[in-house]
């Protein structure tokens, strides 16, 4: 694995759920989380060795997705962008347990851990056994806010 300038946590801080993968090949490469007061959180696979997956976990403003998903915006972009102005990197073993934990400031970043600028959303990245399902989930979870606040300023 690459080696990476950042300061070393004993614990995860955050209380993440699962919502949705947005890119899949053989496995999960771009995820959706949110924390308990509905923030966003993106878990970027980024490299791999024989004890562990490594993933860049950082925050995303609703409206940045949603560029993100209707193609405005890179994954590069959100990356080098994050709200917090820093990612975790987190090293996951196979049994789906934090080992390490580092936040890192993106311009400390390995330059293979950041996307290419032509890296936007496809939705062919989905997991193509759960193409439909996905997209409902990110209909419901990440847009929905925005068609409520939409109707609240109409009405």
């Amino acid at each position: 694995m690459e080696n990476v300038l950042g300061c070393q946590f004993n614990q995860f801080p955050l209380n993440l759920t699962y919502i949705v993968d947005l890119s899949y090949f053989d496995g999960s490469l771009l995820s959706v989380f949110k924390n308990e007061y509905g923030d966003f959180y993106i878990y970027n696979w980024c490299d791999v060795d024989d004890q562990f997956n490594r993933w860049l976990v950082f925050r995303v403003k609703r409206k940045s997705l949603i560029k993100y998903l209707e193609g405005e915006l890179s994954l590069g972009d959100l990356v080098l962008s994050p709200i917090d102005g820093f990612q975790y990197l987190l090293e996951i073993d196979d049994h789906l347990d934090v080992k390490n934990i580092y936040v890192v400031q993106p311009h400390n970043l390995p330059e293979s851990y950041i996307p290419g600028k032509n890296s936007y959303y496809n939705d062919l990245q989905l997991n193509p056994e759960s193409l439909e399902e996905d997209k409902e989930i990110i209909k419901q979870e990440i847009y929905s806010k925005d068609e409520e606040k939409t109707k609240l300023l109409i009405s």
